[in-house]
């Protein structure tokens, strides 16, 4: 009759619970680094699509006018009151005073206005923007967003292109 364990038996029982736990350590880290690369995949879709979409709001009922030197394209808006288009006597549309523009500074996509201001549409990171106009009525933008372009792990980048139709 035997009594006990033997040495040879703690010793593979525990060679076979660190054969585990190296294998769920590894199956771990593999994980975290496969959501590490989406979430950074995940901010550059955002931006580019965020931004986009500023851009198409923005441009609804706009037409282009000279573009402001350092600027992708510059646009005026119409005067709204309550939500409507302001009409002249003749039945043409009072624009705003002062132009629109649309710049890339610093990594981030902004429109800028000289009384009101600088709106951020989106960061950009270390990408950036190219717009087209093409027959004086579409504009043809293109976004390019990167982020943590040295890290392998949390490199990111996405491209996307759009065309607006604009108002002559």
């Amino acid at each position: 009759m035997r009594r006990g364990i033997t040495l040879i038996e703690v010793m593979l029982v525990t060679a076979i619970f660190a054969g585990m736990l190296a294998v769920f350590v590894l199956i771990q880290r593999q994980g975290e680094a496969v959501g590490s690369k989406s979430q950074a995949s995940d901010r550059a879709f955002r931006a580019v699509t965020l931004g986009l979409a500023d851009i198409q709001q923005e441009l609804t009922n706009a037409r282009l006018v000279a573009t402001v030197p350092g600027a992708l394209f510059s646009y005026s808006l119409p005067r709204l009151d309550a939500g409507r288009v302001v009409l002249d006597p003749q039945g043409l549309v009072v624009w705003t005073a002062g132009d629109y523009s649309l710049v890339v500074n610093q990594g981030r996509l902004l429109r800028t206005h000289p009384t009101l201001g600088n709106r951020v549409y989106c960061d950009l990171g270390q990408g950036g923007a190219n717009a087209t106009v093409q027959a004086n009525q579409l504009v043809k933008v293109t976004l390019h967003a990167e982020f943590d372009p040295l890290d392998p792990k949390k490199h990111s980048d996405y491209t996307v292109t759009s065309t607006f139709l604009v108002a002559p």
